[in-house]
Formats: C-alpha cells, sequence, structure tokens
C-alpha cells in the first residue's frame, strides 16, 4: 500500500486510532485466551502421564513437547495472520465511518462560512446512509 493511498484511508487519526486498536486489543485477547486453552491442553496430556505411572523422560513426554512446538508454530503463524487482518478489517470499518463524519465537518464549516444550508452526500457505500438522508431532509425544511 503506497503512502499516498493510506494517507486517503486514515481521515481522523484519533477516531481510527481507537476504533483500530479496540479490534487489535480484541484480537489479542482472543489469542491469549485461545493460547491458554491450548497450552492447558498440553499440560493436561503431561498429567495424564504421570497419572498412568509414565517415568519421566520416557519418549511420551518428548512427543507432547514435539506436539506442542508444532502447535506453537502453528498458532503463532495464525496469530500474526489474524492480527494482519483484524487491523486491516478496523482500518476499513473505521474508514467507511469517518469519511461521513469528515464530509459532516467539511460541509458544516462551509454552511457556517456561506450562511446557508444544503444537501450533503456521504460516499458509496459509506456507514450512516439513513443519517446523511434525515440530514438533508432537514436542510431542505429549514431551507424553505
Amino acid at each position: 500500500m503506497n503512502k499516498r493511498l493510506f494517507k486517503n484511508y486514515i481521515l481522523d487519526k484519533k477516531f481510527q486510532g481507537k476504533l483500530i486498536l479496540f479490534f487489535f486489543l480484541v484480537n489479542i485477547l482472543t489469542i491469549a485466551s485461545l493460547y491458554f486453552a491450548s497450552f492447558r491442553f498440553f499440560v493436561g496430556f503431561v498429567h495424564k502421564g504421570v497419572e498412568v505411572g509414565i517415568p519421566k523422560g520416557h519418549i511420551f513426554y518428548q512427543f507432547i513437547d514435539t506436539l506442542k512446538s508444532d502447535m506453537d508454530l502453528l498458532f503463532l503463524q495464525g496469530a500474526i495472520f489474524s492480527t494482519f487482518l483484524v487491523t486491516l478489517g478496523g482500518l476499513m470499518i473505521s474508514h467507511k465511518m469517518a469519511g461521513p463524519l469528515y464530509r459532516l465537518k467539511k460541509e458544516f464549516k462551509q454552511m457556517n462560512q456561506q450562511g446557508e444550508l444544503h444537501k450533503i452526500t456521504f460516499r458509496k457505500n459509506d456507514a450512516m446512509e439513513d443519517f446523511q438522508k434525515d440530514l438533508s431532509e432537514l436542510c431542505d425544511k429549514v431551507n424553505k
């Protein structure tokens, strides 16, 4: 993604940063809880081995360690991919929300300078389409 294109996706750093951070933190908490479950799963195997009397140093424990190492690597790869997707998704969703807010700020500033209200339009597929319609109807009523 080139710098200019990325810059076009960040319309409101504070708002979008908070939203992306929220998605990122939820993703990290989910990853941590799933990793904890995986860790407990393998610890449970070791405890079962001890319970049935398998001596320490037995190949069973080496096998469990190998499986856990393989699982950790897969888990790390999945966590990186998931974090990338969630962050990118957060950027895209926040852009769809920040766009109308950016447009409103710009339009309100222009209306304030000109002293008149006019219809406001958002980009196709932006969030808050209903809000745009209601606001346009309000502008029409005020201008009558």
